[in-house]
């Protein structure tokens, strides 16, 4: 399989828009309720929707590279499994990750933004090494905290955060994405 054909094939399989474009909306309207910008444009919600894209596509792929081991036994179809090398998909998710970084220095407070980005790549990487070897319905709903965090960190004013508001709104995008991977086939959830 070509680099590209991996790259096509991964992203009709596992990385569907029509997911993960309402969760990325959902994370950028999340984050402009944990602390608003004072001055509401559609450009700047587009722009923090479309950070929130591109951070959670970068995860997703970093997700389904940490589970191929695992997906060979359950999931032996996967593109993922499939693929001889997944050196395509480590730069796809490594251009997604630093566009989605650099795009962060523009925004106040770059500095904590960055900081926060890197606190959960770390938890995840503690994650990975010491979730159960079985999947369940609990390690899933731990990778979801990754989105209620994110919106926190694209937040448009995240030095005014209020942290009840902040808690609050967070926690509802906690609930819906736990309630919609409870409701979604495990295998094409969004943890």
């Amino acid at each position: 399989m070509s680099s590209t054909e991996l790259v096509v094939g991964y992203l009709a399989e596992r990385a569907r828009l029509t997911v993960f474009v309402p969760l990325a909306l959902l994370v950028a309207e999340t984050a402009w309720l944990v602390a608003p910008e004072s001055a509401p444009s559609a450009l700047a919600f587009a722009t923090c929707a479309s950070q929130a894209l591109l951070l959670i596509l970068a995860l997703r792929i970093w997700d389904d590279l940490q589970d191929r081991e695992r997906d060979a036994r359950r999931h032996p179809d996967r593109v993922t499994v499939r693929a001889h090398s997944t050196a395509p998909l480590v730069g796809l998710s490594s251009v997604l990750a630093v566009s989605g970084t650099l795009s962060l220095m523009r925004a106040t407070v770059p500095l904590l933004r960055v900081t926060m980005l890197a606190a959960i790549v770390v938890g995840l990487l503690v994650w990975y090494r010491a979730r159960p070897e079985a999947p369940s319905r609990m390690a899933s709903v731990v990778l979801l905290a990754k989105y209620p965090a994110l919106a926190i960190l694209l937040a448009p004013r995240l030095g005014d955060l209020a942290p009840v508001r902040a808690a609050i709104s967070a926690g509802a995008l906690y609930a819906i994405a736990c309630t919609y991977e409870f409701i979604e086939d495990k295998s094409r959830g969004i943890s």
